[in-house]
């Protein structure tokens, strides 16, 4: 098993695309933990899909068939909604996505994923922050 690359790696500037392909590539391959599964069609993924306006089942299907990388997907996305983000749209979901889990209901869910991957008390903040803790991913500078 393998775990997908950082959240926060970018892609044409939006960080999580790229996890996104390549849980894609990983769970087509038979390496994608089994417990990842659960979540190709929600969270993180749903929503970068539909910030994008594309539909993930399609964007699976392109990425496994074209055999694209994630560059290759992200224009196949804009080429499917008819324009590319602008900066302000990349920017807006960069930060919704970096800052996801600190507030509201998404703060309990943050509070109990942490706990439940014995990570809880080491000061994780964001759903970014937890998935590259789990992982081993490092934590980018500012």
């Amino acid at each position: 098993m393998a775990y997908p690359v950082s959240p926060y790696q970018k892609t044409g500037g939006l960080v999580f695309f790229a996890r996104m392909i390549d849980k894609i590539h990983l769970h087509a391959r038979g390496s994608l933990p089994a417990d990842y599964e659960a979540f190709l069609h929600k969270g993180f993924n749903a929503w970068m899909c539909e910030y994008l306006e594309v539909d993930y089942a399609d964007l699976a299907r392109a990425v496994i068939e074209g055999k694209l990388d994630a560059e290759a997907a992200l224009e196949w996305c804009y080429a499917r909604r008819g324009r590319a983000l602008n900066a302000t749209q990349i920017k807006a979901w960069n930060v919704y996505a970096r800052l996801f889990g600190q507030q509201g209901e998404a703060a309990a869910a943050l509070a109990r994923s942490a706990a439940s991957a014995s990570l809880g008390g080491r000061g994780i903040e964001t759903f970014f922050e937890l998935f590259a803790t789990e992982e081993g991913h490092p934590k980018p500078r500012a």
